[in-house]
């Protein structure tokens, strides 16, 4: 398992802004997928990943999902510049994926050490897991 704060600062290099909102969403939703076995689909960023962000920082959840979407762009930009997006994702993409996407793509890649798209074809129940960890997510993020 990668340190999913070592695997983007590797993609951004040296950055100015802070990448911690980003980091704690990709570990967020890599707890989601891995340990709570909650199927990505499942996955609402808005009532499971962002609350929980804002709450280890202690800031809005309407900062953090700024924050996240924000460098969610630069990641993307960042990957595509160097060429990185089949290396982490598992194949070229025509655009940019939605911030809830890129977050299970670089947890998925956090978590195994590998590509999304190879990922998903090894383990294909990761696509359709049962939704037995929605009600510790609510309480987890509630508090």
């Amino acid at each position: 398992m990668a340190n999913s704060e070592v695997i983007l600062r590797r993609v951004l290099g040296p950055i100015r802004s802070n990448i911690r909102p980003l980091v704690l969403a990709v570990d967020i939703t890599r707890s989601l997928l891995f340990q709570l076995h909650i199927a990505m689909d499942d996955i609402k960023v808005t009532k499971h990943v962002y609350p929980g962000v804002a709450k280890l920082l202690g800031q809005s959840q309407s900062a953090v999902t700024k924050s996240v979407e924000r460098l969610t762009r630069i990641c993307w930009d960042s990957m595509e510049e160097q060429e990185l997006t089949e290396f982490y994702i598992g194949r070229q993409l025509r655009q940019m994926p939605a911030p809830r996407e890129f977050l299970t793509y670089l947890a998925v890649y956090s978590e195994l050490d590998t590509p999304f798209f190879t990922a998903i074809e090894e383990y294909p129940h990761l696509l359709f897991q049962e939704p037995d960890g929605i009600q510790k997510v609510f309480i987890t993020t509630a508090e």
